[in-house]
């Protein structure tokens, strides 16, 4: 397709250069830009499928990889992932972890409930609370 527009090219800078005019009618040139625009959504489709391509296996990696993960963990015995409740009061105060402490000892310190705090935080393993980790208390005075 280009091999011809580009010959029709060469024979036209051909004869304009040996002083030879040709006359170009609006049905010759609407027929060149017919041409064209079909190659240009011709290449378009085609790189739209190649990225589609690759995209695609990408996502079958990742796939893949995620899986992987989950057979592993699944393989290894661990505890099924937290579920975590939105039922605990939305009003209450902020606590910095000290030294020694528990969710049950600041749950009992500040008047709120354990599970509430361990809600609110999304806390996954309660005896892994940090020193110096903010909490939110629910509830707490």
């Amino acid at each position: 397709m280009w091999s011809s527009s580009n010959a029709k090219n060469s024979e036209l800078t051909r004869r304009v250069e040996s002083g030879q005019r040709s006359a170009v009618t609006l049905a010759q040139l609407n027929e060149a830009i017919s041409t064209l625009n079909q190659t240009i959504r011709s290449s378009a489709a085609s790189t739209k499928a190649e990225t589609l391509e690759v995209v695609a296996g990408q996502i079958e990696k990742l796939a893949k990889q995620t899986n992987a993960a989950i057979d592993s963990l699944a393989r290894s015995g661990s505890a099924s992932p937290a579920i975590f409740s939105d039922d605990y009061p939305k009003e209450g105060i902020s606590y910095t972890v000290q030294r020694g402490d528990t969710v049950a000892g600041i749950a009992k310190k500040l008047g709120a409930k354990s599970q509430d705090i361990i809600n609110a935080n999304k806390i996954a393993d309660p005896s892994r609370i940090q020193v110096g980790q903010t909490l939110f208390i629910p509830g707490g005075k």
